[in-house]
């Protein structure tokens, strides 16, 4: 059997589904989740005024299965007072900091929030250590939300259509058992054994009678003789 063949059997199947489910459960349980819900609260949370003491853009080297890319992404840190206390946030949205391998975007929002610059801050009134510069819910957050529901329904197909299947092998496999072992017990049910003879009535069997043949007149040897 080939390796492409094993690798693409029920068992293999369901497992990569199994694995695609955790992955997306998890995606969109602590990340997606999370993140559609403070974007929608975020439209109704109060706000304060802060002031950018920080804007840069951060590159660095990241390495992986398709090799070595350089990202950028850009660092804003945002000083805003609640409570006659002095807070700092970094982050821009709820989808927190984000890196590309482009450095557009990144060069895009550090001459946005230039060091200096008046901001509202919105934060959560329940966490008032989470702010944010910009409410609602970006597009990065839409895109795992979905992306991870999708990873999930790929999972359960995956993972249903090889149960399936695994389901209807071990039931052909059980009937097949069940009909060969059905028909060996119908023929042994069915097949009598001889009675065995016992010596006794062995002793009482009478014997056959022999049947003697009359012999031959001699009239009929002539006429066997001459009956051509």
């Amino acid at each position: 059997m080939s390796t492409n063949t094993r690798n693409n059997g029920p068992f293999a199947k369901f497992f990569v589904g199994v694995i695609f489910c955790i992955v997306g459960f998890m995606f969109f349980h602590f990340v997606a989740a999370d993140g559609m819900k403070n974007g929608k609260a975020s439209l109704n949370w109060p706000y304060t005024q802060g002031q950018i003491v920080k804007s840069k853009v951060h590159s660095y080297i990241k390495s992986d299965s398709d090799g070595s890319r350089r990202m950028y992404e850009p660092i804003i840190q945002t000083k805003y007072i609640i409570n006659n206390e002095i807070k700092y946030t970094s982050k821009i949205n709820v989808a927190g900091r984000v890196s590309s391998s482009s450095s557009t975007g990144a060069r895009n929002t550090v001459n946005k929030y230039t060091v200096g610059k008046i901001v509202n801050v919105y934060y959560n009134p329940e966490d008032i250590t989470y702010a944010i510069l910009e409410t609602g819910v970006p597009t990065l957050t839409y895109a795992t939300y979905y992306g991870s529901i999708v990873f999930m329904a790929i999972g359960a197909l995956l993972a249903l259509s090889s149960l399936l299947k695994l389901v209807v092998v071990i039931g052909a496999v059980v009937f097949g058992v069940s009909f060969a072992f059905g028909k060996k017990k119908d023929e042994n049910k069915n097949f009598t054994p001889a009675k065995p003879i016992s010596s006794k009535d062995l002793l009482n069997q009478k014997p056959e009678a022999k049947v003697k043949s009359s012999p031959k007149s001699s009239q009929d040897d002539e006429d066997d003789a001459f009956d051509i």
